[in-house]
Formats: structure tokens, C-alpha cells, sequence
């Protein structure tokens, strides 16, 4: 096998697993770093971790990093901020600082266009907006924010070092449904995704193709931030924007005539509402991207019968996002369901973070002291007292080690809920149990 010459970051998320799998038939040889294992990861282990990062990129002839690792936005119910700003900023700052000492080819930074925060959200009643690179961004959560202050921190160290870096603002790829419970309530799913490659969506492929422009025209270009998205077919006027906005069903079937009827073989409808519309022209004209999942192609392969998504979405497949997971308990002996606070989900999580981490005994430690003492001030909380700590009963300790082996070992969903469900059943007849205790 050839040496490895590009380090993917987040080789087990979505994009890391793609660009995992496409590399090899580019004439690349990709070596990949995640907290996850998984058969695309050569290395287990944190992005933050200067040793670990520092011997790849020594002991390889690295000439590319393409860093894709990330906490995302539905960590932000799960993960802390302090867990985000390790993640995201240090841990880029990191690999920055490391890369620039190999001196590589190119430092590829994979952001996203929830970078733009507010900005992409105009009240009801106002024109869809318009979004390029020259948009300034208001992030509107962690999330958002610690991918600003990453992509500074990629500007600062190619001012001070000249190590070529380029910014990639991708739109939505993943293949899991509409967080917004009102946009999956009125569509279906694949109606939803074919929708939105008209605006706010690409095809896993088509960014890997960005991912190996950007590698070739890096040291040309030294520094630019671009947005990743499908091409839009519509135009930047404003009477196309107001109508998103009030209308989209007709720009749609005015821009491309073949979905009306295309859509009504499928029973398909449309938004009520669209508030943005991502430009990648930017990077279409400076790079020579070419992306084939547009949103015209697209109805014309549904048209056609024909498969609509890339071969490669298929292959990566639902990949899901780490340490998350969130519970409705119920309990025979409470009138209520009793859901677990966000506290405590978020405590949960970094102990099985820490678990999957392995690599500091002492830290899932502390972490495993937290879970514990977040379980007790809920249970303290709810019984009005706060003079005492309680210990987390044995029942509920081992349902929770039953949670954790389960989701380690990738057992089926279905016997990975059953134990969620049971530890939570546990811990609600914990809590009852001591409640009426309280009471008698």
C-alpha cells in the first residue's frame, strides 16, 4: 500500500466515512483519526491530542488535511460548551499548528452554513435570503459560534505561517430526517431532501468533489472561505425572493417545469416557505467545482425512474451522531411520565463520551462522579431537599453499564432502546420509590 498523504479528521462521522471511502479511487491514501472506532479509523483517539496528531503527521508523508471532526449541532443538547470549545477550537488550533509544521499542500477546513446563525432566518413576510460568502455571519448557538472562532483561528495561523487553508461552509448532506418537527410534519422525507438540493442541501459526493478541488487549487488560492451547496436554479432578483417567501410551489414549476408534474406522480408538495437560498457560484467559478446532484438533475432522474442520490450516499449510509440520545421514562407507578432533564442527559452522554474516549482513566472518573452527583440533585430537586447525597442504586448502575455495553458492542436499535427504556424504568421507580419514602 501506498504511504498515507491525507489525514481525514471525523473519519467515522458522515462526511469523514465518505471521503474515507472516495480518497483510494482519486489516487489519494487516506489515513483517518476519530473518538469512534470504525473500519475507515486508523487512529482512535481526540483531534486535541497534540502527541497523537503530531506523530501521524510526522511518521507520514502527509501533504493534505482534510478535517471534518467536529461536535455538531445536535450535540448541543448532549455536550457542554466547555466540550465544544475543546472540540472545535482547540482541537483545530491543534491540527492547524501541527499541519503547519509538515508544511502540507493544503489544510481543508470543513465548516458549515449554520455559521450564518440569524442571518438566515428572516421573519415570515420578508424576501428569502440570499446567502454567499460576503454574508456576515451571527451564530446563533455554540455551535455556530465555536465554528466562527475555528475558522478565525484557520486565517490566523495561514497569516503567520502561509500554510494554504481553505474554509468550506457545506450546506445539509446527511441522510437522517428534519430536526424541525413542523418542515417533517408536512412533507415526506425524500420530498423534503429533493426540495432542499434547490437551496440548502448537496450530495455527499459532490462534496468529496469540492474536498479534492480545494486540494488542488489550495496553494494556488493560499486563503478563501466558500459556501458548499447544490447550485441553486434560482435567480438573485427580487421578485424570485419575495415569492419564496409567499409562493415557492410557483418559482419552483417556473424555474423547472418537469417537476410539476413530476411531483404529482409522486404526491409530493411543496414548502410554504423558503427563508434562504445557498450560493456556491463562488466556488464553482474559482475552483472548477462541478457538482452532478443539482436539483434539476435530480427531478429529471426521478422522472426518468432512476435513483436520485449518489451511490456513495447509499454506501455511508446513517451514520448518526455520537453521544446522543434522549428519553421519555415512564414509570407504572406515577401518574406522569417522567422525562429526564437535560442535565442529566447531558451527564449521561460524557460518561459514555469518556467510555468510547478511553483514554484517561481518571477522567471518565470524573465524569462517572458527575453523572452520579447530577442524578442525585434531580432526585434532591424533586424531593425538595438538598442536605444529603444519594448514591445511584445498583439496579440503575447496572441498566446504565447495560446501555453503554449495547451501544459499544452496535447491537440492533431495537435491544439498544429496550435497555435505554429499561434503565430509565429504573431510574423512575428509584425516584418514586424514594418519593414515597419521603412521604410515609
Amino acid at each position: 500500500m501506498a504511504p498515507y498523504d491525507v489525514l481525514v479528521t471525523g473519519s467515522s462521522g458522515h462526511l469523514g466515512t465518505a471521503l474515507m471511502l472516495s480518497l483510494p479511487t482519486m489516487g489519494f491514501t487516506p489515513v483517518g483519526i476519530d473518538i469512534l472506532a470504525s473500519d475507515n479509523t486508523h487512529h482512535v483517539g481526540s483531534i486535541a491530542d497534540r502527541e497523537l496528531v503530531a506523530s501521524i503527521l510526522q511518521n507520514n508523508p502527509i501533504r493534505h488535511v482534510l478535517h471534518a471532526a467536529t461536535l455538531h449541532k445536535p450535540h448541543v443538547e448532549s455536550h457542554s460548551k466547555q466540550d465544544f470549545v475543546n472540540t472545535n477550537i482547540s482541537g483545530t488550533l491543534v491540527l492547524l499548528e501541527e499541519a503547519a509544521k509538515k508544511q502540507v499542500d493544503s489544510f481543508v477546513f470543513f465548516s458549515t452554513t449554520s455559521t450564518f446563525g440569524a442571518a438566515l432566518s428572516p421573519k415570515p413576510g420578508s424576501p428569502a435570503a440570499w446567502i454567499e460568502e460576503s454574508v456576515v455571519p451571527i451564530p446563533k448557538n455554540i455551535y455556530g459560534a465555536t465554528k466562527v472562532a475555528a475558522e478565525d483561528m484557520c486565517f490566523l495561523v495561514h497569516k503567520q505561517t502561509g500554510m494554504p487553508v481553505l474554509v468550506l461552509r457545506t450546506s445539509r448532506f446527511f441522510p437522517e430526517q428534519d430536526d424541525d418537527e413542523d418542515r417533517r410534519t408536512a412533507l415526506a422525507d425524500e420530498n423534503l431532501k429533493v426540495l432542499e438540493l434547490a437551496y440548502r442541501r448537496c450530495d455527499i459526493e459532490d462534496i468529496v468533489r469540492a474536498s479534492v478541488c480545494a486540494m488542488a487549487k489550495a496553494k494556488d488560492i493560499g486563503w478563501g472561505k466558500y459556501v458548499i451547496s447544490a447550485p441553486p436554479p434560482f435567480a438573485n432578483d427580487p421578485e424570485t425572493l419575495r415569492k419564496l417567501d409567499s409562493n415557492p410551489k410557483e418559482v419552483f414549476q417556473a424555474v423547472v417545469p418537469a417537476c410539476e408534474n413530476i411531483f404529482r406522480d409522486a404526491n409530493w408538495g411543496y414548502l410554504a416557505r423558503i427563508d434562504r437560498v445557498y450560493d456556491s457560484s463562488k466556488f464553482v467559478r474559482d475552483l472548477g467545482w462541478k457538482p452532478v446532484y443539482t436539483f434539476e438533475k435530480v427531478v429529471e432522474l426521478i422522472g426518468q425512474g432512476k435513483p436520485w442520490k449518489s451511490e456513495l450516499t447509499a454506501k455511508v449510509g446513517k451514520r448518526g451522531y455520537h453521544e446522543i440520545i434522549g428519553w421519555t421514562c415512564e414509570s407504572s407507578t406515577m401518574d406522569e411520565p417522567v422525562e429526564l432533564p437535560r442535565e442529566v442527559r447531558r451527564a449521561f452522554n460524557s460518561v459514555r463520551f469518556a467510555r468510547k474516549k478511553g483514554l484517561r482513566n481518571e477522567y471518565l472518573e470524573e465524569k462517572e462522579v458527575a453523572f452520579r452527583k447530577v442524578i442525585n440533585d434531580w432526585v434532591a430537586d424533586m424531593l425538595a431537599r438538598n442536605t444529603y447525597i444519594m448514591d445511584l442504586p445498583d439496579g440503575a448502575r447496572a441498566a446504565f453499564r447495560d446501555v453503554i455495553d449495547a451501544r459499544n458492542e452496535k447491537r440492533p436499535r431495537e435491544e439498544q432502546s429496550a435497555k435505554e427504556t429499561e434503565f430509565c424504568r429504573k431510574l423512575n421507580a428509584w425516584a418514586t420509590e424514594t418519593l414515597m419514602q419521603q412521604q410515609r
